[in-house]
């Protein structure tokens, strides 16, 4: 089986399928090639079943022809959105942006720039709404804790729908 390995200062040992469907494995820079290769053997099963799902998914995915108009569109609704749900909590942010990011739908930086992945206007409108109320939300708890989840909640009670939307669904966003 091919996989791609990628050492950093990591402790544990990650399998992960990639969005066109190989193996990439994350691990310590020590971290011995023959455990590697046992790992794999020993999850070999939950790869295959890994890759075939992601595979299948490749031939869902349809072609977005994006164009410049759809990202001054994505901005000007991101900004819209932010708007609202900053005004809800209380909280202000510097600016709106938007990003062409690989991993990443939104982001909420040290100065307060909420940056927003332009692809996310192809995904249902509850789905904008519960990326930008997230990182709206990060203006306040700049971490995952049980205190900004509630502070999502209490913004974008529905959360977790469009969460569940975007991990199963995301990959057809980007091209």
């Amino acid at each position: 089986m091919e996989y791609k390995v990628v050492r950093s200062s990591r402790r544990s040992v990650a399998l992960q399928i990639s969005k066109d469907a190989s193996l990439i494995v994350r691990c310590h820079h020590r971290f011995p090639l023959d455990e590697i290769e046992r790992i794999i053997t020993e999850k070999a099963e939950w790869i295959l079943r890994k890759i075939e799902v992601m595979k299948a998914k490749l031939l869902q995915k349809p072609h977005f022809e994006f164009k410049d108009e759809h990202k001054i569109m994505a901005l000007e609704l991101f900004n819209n959105r932010a708007q609202y749900f900053a005004s809800r909590i209380g909280l202000c942010y510097s600016k709106v942006r938007t990003t062409n990011a690989k991993s990443r739908w939104g982001s909420c930086g040290p100065t307060g720039t909420l940056s927003f992945n332009w692809h996310l206007i192809a995904a249902p409108m509850e789905v904008v709404d519960y990326v930008v109320a997230h990182e709206v939300c990060h203006l306040s708890e700049r971490n995952h804790s049980k205190r900004f989840w509630e502070k999502v909640a209490s913004i974008f009670p529905d959360y977790k729908k469009s969460r569940k939307w975007l991990k199963e669904n995301g990959h057809l966003l980007t091209s």
